[in-house]
């Protein structure tokens, strides 16, 4: 039975990397499920304690509809202190959005998985701050022209910015978003930001191993009518 490592599988390159043809890199991963800011801080090992944070890297099997299995220690750092086995009760919190009809029956497939713990006793444990998310899903300057508020264009204002507060659901969706600001204020430029909010999505796992679940994001949407 043939091996092959994945840093990263959506459907279609993983198709191609049955072939030998495809170049895996983690930019492409896209998880379904991942786990929270709760699920990281219950996961906080004792033996962390005075730490700041710690890291963890696994090489896990996937099984059915993308779920976990068999995961090795890549990296443990600092070496020791429990955060490979905090990272290994994290696995089943884990779903990779793939087809499984694409996983061939004769070949195993593996995945490595980032882990980056910050301790919750501390103020940056504590934040549910999400500093590099990827966008898996972003609406077209088609959508966002399709939105620009008819009181600015009215106005003759032809380019504005709305300020939405949103809460990240576990699927990364953007939820409960309310107007945080926006200029030029009174032409509807927030209101148009909300309606834009829904189609945004972020990958519910960060490339450096950190949660979105949980957090509240401030997102700026830039509108400019077209000429």
């Amino acid at each position: 039975m043939r091996i092959q490592t994945l840093i990263a599988i959506p459907i279609a390159v993983l198709l191609a990397s049955t072939a030998g043809a495809a170049t895996i890199t983690s930019e492409n991963l896209i998880w379904a499920a991942a786990p929270s800011f709760d699920d990281m801080a219950a996961a906080w090992p004792a033996r962390g304690e005075g730490l700041a944070e710690g890291s963890a890297s696994l090489q896990c099997r996937i099984v059915g509809a993308g779920r976990l299995t068999g995961c090795d220690t890549l990296s443990d750092q600092p070496v020791g202190q429990g955060f490979a086995r905090a990272a290994k009760t994290l696995v089943a919190k884990f779903q990779l959005k793939i087809d499984p009809r694409a996983l061939r029956k004769d070949q195993d497939y593996f995945v490595v998985v980032s882990f980056r713990f910050l301790n919750p006793d501390t103020p940056p444990g504590r934040a549910r701050r999400v500093s590099n998310p990827r966008w898996i899903s972003m609406p077209d300057p088609g959508r966002i022209q399709g939105v620009f508020p008819k009181a600015a264009a009215d106005a003759g204002v032809t380019h504005g910015v709305g300020v939405i507060d949103c809460q990240v659901a576990p699927d990364g969706h953007l939820t409960d978003c309310k107007v945080s600001r926006e200029n030029p204020t009174g032409v509807g430029f927030g209101d148009a930001a909300l309606l834009v909010a829904p189609i945004m999505q972020m990958n519910p796992w960060t490339d450096d191993g950190r949660p979105v679940d949980g957090a509240r994001v401030k997102l700026p949407v830039q509108f400019g009518l077209a000429p």
